[in-house]
């Protein structure tokens, strides 16, 4: 609580005078107690010599009543015990007679042994008296003690003598205080409080800004100098106040404006001095850094930013300081968990001398993520570029191969010792083919026929398949979610997706889990249907929010070092002996997955297994769902009059040869403007289109537009050998129209065809 001067002197005023009037009642009482005190002794030795004189002659006479000539004494006001002892200290008499066996003070009997000269003692409530009885034979015969005699004086009148006098002085001392104390806060207040109360009012006035009122002086001494010279002093000062306001208000104004400019910066602040000491700090340093109030024990920088207790020789900072110069550099901050731009600019003072360091720190791990996709980007489509530019020859060249070989096979007898031969050229260009598509896998171009399908049923079909290529010592276990959720709701996770490279994505990946396990072990695969909120995709820096299915696929092997697993998707990367792999698997997988707008993650640790996790839009699914059956064709003898588009002469005369050995009348095209005309004259015959997408002079798509303006309901195959990004970018095919890639066997030809004439 604040209290005033004027407060405090009178508190002053008042305990110095009431400390001074304890006193004088202390020295009072303690003199008035002394008085009473000596007043209640002398009564006491007057009453005990009577005392003695009156037991004299009793105890010479041994008469029994020995206090009865001393009535007087026995009952006195203040008497509290009257005994009477022989010369051995036997009690003989005692008034009240009940205490008759009160024993005498030891100490008593002591000074008695040594002198005959009277004792007293204070005791609780009085004062206990002995004086000795003397007795004379004759006149001049000595005294001799014949007895002793006991005398206990109350001391209660003499408390209340004193208690009276104790009130009386208290009454007397507080009147006489408060007079006083009143007179002399009225004379300090009126030479000292007032003018100082007057003189603090201006100097409050003053300190809020306000000009101040002069302040009276009404006395010469002290205080009036005092006010003289404050009033000289806020005359000088506030002719100046005006335009020290101004410029204050510029500063902070400044000031601020700064602060909050420093503070609204996004990237991490800090300004250093010499010994690497953080003085300044922006809001963004704070909360990243954590860092705690600056006006306290030193803060280093290198504590907070790299987590350590000695500053590094390489440290930014360090280096600007020293050659006085700007330094940047981009580093990973394990301390921080980011990727940091870090840029130290010396701080010069007024003489050019270096002072410190500015530190700005930008969070770049968003964009290393960026720069590292982007790598990831351009590498795909290289590999794109590389396997675009050669498919569609590449392709055209193996559909002859393959197709010959086939037509060869077929001619000649399973035992006809040719077929040796046969089988290899058939298998060699089989594996080109799929070297071929694998390169378009990867970098997202092989052609995609895309339809409804519910990720369990592809996990169901093919786990008689999986288990025959997995080694019998590796368990093979299914965790399929549930169709419904408690509420009874849908949860299949139904994907739009090429179903031979969905499968084609686990046959990889189940291949690589079985060569993880060398010495056996557990397969794994899960399915889910998860909905990625921002949140999630914010904290894994991928993915789209949305519903996604899931398919997770485990082992208990070897794992993967983190090394290893920032290249096991680059195309052409394996860790196996050579000859026992492409080191395309993973690259086919991530470029099927991607082709489906999806995301692939690798979780691993060496000796710890391995998961790879592929998120895939998820679709609604339909609580009815038709099955359909696809019955293989039997190659019977057709009838049907197809017309072949075709620019590749090799490739349209095995085609034409295929479709002639089952049955087909094939009508020949060698580019998009003959198969126009060669279906304009014979429109009514024909009932299917094969076209090559890509042709001289008109396209299979513009000869397709043309003819089916002819004739709405003309059925269509198109084949290509040519990657699917650049048919797609291009528009030469409709979504829902057929189109089968080269290089294509026999077989599989036939089968498309019977497939597109039979919808």
């Amino acid at each position: 609580m604040k209290l005033s001067l004027k407060i405090k002197a009178s508190i002053s005023v008042a305990v110095i005078i009431i400390l001074v009037t304890a006193a004088g009642t202390w020295f009072f009482l303690t003199a008035s107690h002394r008085g009473l005190e000596k007043r209640l002794i002398a009564r006491g030795e007057a009453l005990s010599h009577s005392l003695a004189r009156a037991a004299e002659e009793g105890l010479v006479s041994e008469s029994l009543d020995l206090i009865k000539k001393a009535e007087y004494i026995v009952h006195a006001e203040d008497a509290m015990l009257v005994q009477i002892y022989s010369t051995i200290w036997d009690a003989v008499d005692a008034y009240p007679f009940e205490r008759l066996k009160d024993p005498p003070a030891p100490e008593a009997i002591e000074h008695f042994k040594n002198t005959n000269g009277l004792f007293y003692q204070k005791i609780d409530g009085g004062y206990d008296f002995y004086a000795p009885a003397l007795f004379k034979s004759h006149a001049d015969a000595p005294e001799i003690v014949i007895g002793f005699v006991r005398l206990t004086l109350s001391s209660s009148a003499m408390q209340e003598e004193i208690q009276e006098a104790l009130v009386g002085n208290l009454v007397t001392a507080a009147i006489l205080t408060l007079i006083i104390i009143v007179i002399l806060n009225m004379v300090i207040n009126s030479l000292v409080i007032d003018p100082l109360t007057r003189l603090q009012k201006s100097i409050m006035t003053f300190k809020s800004g306000a000009l101040p009122p002069v302040v009276p002086v009404r006395s010469r001494d002290e205080i009036g100098e005092l006010i003289s010279a404050f009033n000289q002093m806020a005359e000088t000062i506030n002719k100046d106040s005006a335009d020290l306001r101004a410029a204050e208000k510029k500063i902070f104004e400044a000031m601020d404006d700064w602060k909050s400019t420093f503070n609204a910066i996004t990237d991490v602040i800090t300004i250093h001095d010499m010994d690497f000491n953080i003085i300044h700090a922006n809001k963004a340093a704070e909360k990243v850094l954590g860092l705690p109030a600056l006006d306290g024990a030193p803060v280093k920088c290198y504590l907070y930013y790299h987590g350590r207790r000695l500053s590094d020789k390489g440290c930014p900072v360090a280096e600007s300081l020293k050659k006085g110069k700007p330094f940047t550099a981009e580093v990973y901050e394990p301390h921080l968990n980011m990727f940091v731009e870090i840029r130290a600019i010396p701080r010069f003072d007024a003489n050019g001398n270096i002072a410190g360091s500015i530190h700005v720190v930008r969070d770049i791990t968003e964009h290393k993520k960026l720069e590292d996709q982007l790598r990831q980007a351009q590498k795909m489509e290289a590999i794109g570029q590389l396997a675009g530019g050669i498919a569609h020859d590449f392709n055209n060249i193996l559909t002859a191969i393959i197709g010959y070989a086939n037509i060869l096979k077929m001619k000649v007898g399973k035992d006809d010792p040719l077929i040796l031969n046969i089988e290899p050229i058939i298998a060699s260009s089989q594996r080109g083919a799929n070297l071929t598509q694998s390169l378009l896998a990867f970098s997202r171009q092989q052609i995609s026929n895309p339809e409804k399908i519910n990720v369990n049923d592809i996990i169901t079909s093919m786990e008689k398949l999986l288990v025959r290529v997995i080694s019998e010592d590796i368990e093979l276990k299914t965790i399929l979610n549930s169709p419904f959720d408690r509420e009874g709701r849908i949860t299949e996770p139904v994907i739009m997706a090429d179903r031979g490279q969905i499968d084609q994505v686990l046959m990889n990946l189940c291949t690589n889990a079985r060569d993880a396990m060398p010495e056996g072990g557990t397969l794994i695969i899960e399915t889910d249907l998860l909905n990625l909120d921002r949140e999630f995709t914010t904290a894994h820096g991928y993915g789209k929010p949305g519903s996604y299915a899931v398919i997770s696929v485990s082992d208990t092997g070897t794992g993967i070092s983190e090394k290893v697993r920032g290249k096991i998707f680059d195309p052409f990367f394996t860790t196996k002996e050579v000859g026992k792999g492409t080191g395309l698997g993973l690259s086919i997988v991530y470029g099927i997955v991607k082709q489906h707008n999806g995301y692939i993650t690798c979780y691993s640790e060496p000796g710890s297994g391995t998961t790879f996790k592929i998120y895939i839009p998820a679709i609604k699914s339909e609580a009815d769902k038709e099955t359909t059956s696809v019955e293989t064709p039997e190659f019977t003898q057709a009838t049907e009059t197809v017309l072949l588009a075709e620019d590749e002469a090799e490739v349209r005369k095995l085609t034409k040869q295929i479709l002639d050995d089952t049955g087909y009348k094939v009508i020949e095209a060698v580019n998009g403007e003959d198969a126009v005309d060669r279906f304009i004259e014979n429109k009514d015959a024909i009932e299917l289109l094969i076209m090559d997408v890509i042709m001289p002079k008109m396209n299979g798509k513009e000869a397709y537009d043309r003819i089916k303006k002819i004739r709405p309901n003309i059925r269509v195959l198109f084949i290509s050998g040519y990657p699917a990004h650049f048919i797609n970018k291009n528009g030469m095919i409709d979504k829902g129209l057929d189109i089968i890639a080269k290089p294509v066997s026999p077989v599989a030809l036939l089968k498309k065809v019977k497939e597109v004439l039979g919808k």
